[in-house]
């Protein structure tokens, strides 16, 4: 599975990037959402997981703006957070968002949503070792 990882903060970028290479998954790296739309119209990607807060175009803005363009409203699309404030609250309440992960959490909880958001029918998808 191709997931393209999308924060502002590179040593999440790392961390996470890491561990789906780990797991067998294809990782694209974007440091907002500006650079996402670019790596999207670029290649292939199966999922998006976005942190919510990021410069110049934010996870609900690349998220809304992946949701208008009929080439991109189905692909699955994972936000996650530090925070727990009402900006984040309404990202996470629209009705075409497939899941959240709250950072610092267990990174077991994010494997399981990405591979529950991962298309089962794959052969590329994330595995376990």
């Amino acid at each position: 599975m191709k997931v393209l990882l999308v924060d502002d903060e590179e040593s999440i970028r790392v961390l996470l990037g890491g561990l789906l290479s780990d797991l067998g998954c294809d990782v694209s790296l974007a440091s907002d959402g500006e650079e996402a739309v670019e790596k999207l119209v670029a290649g292939k990607i199966d999922l998006v997981v976005s942190d919510v807060y990021m410069p110049i175009m934010d996870g609900r803005q690349l998220h809304r703006a992946m949701r208008f363009d009929p080439q991109y409203q189905e692909l699955p699309f994972l936000f996650m957070s530090g925070f727990r404030d009402e900006y984040v609250k309404r990202a996470v309440e629209h009705p075409h968002y497939e899941g959240f992960y709250q950072k610092g959490e267990s990174v077991s909880g994010f494997i399981d949503l990405v591979r529950a958001l991962g298309d089962p029918t794959k052969t590329d998808r994330c595995q376990s070792d």
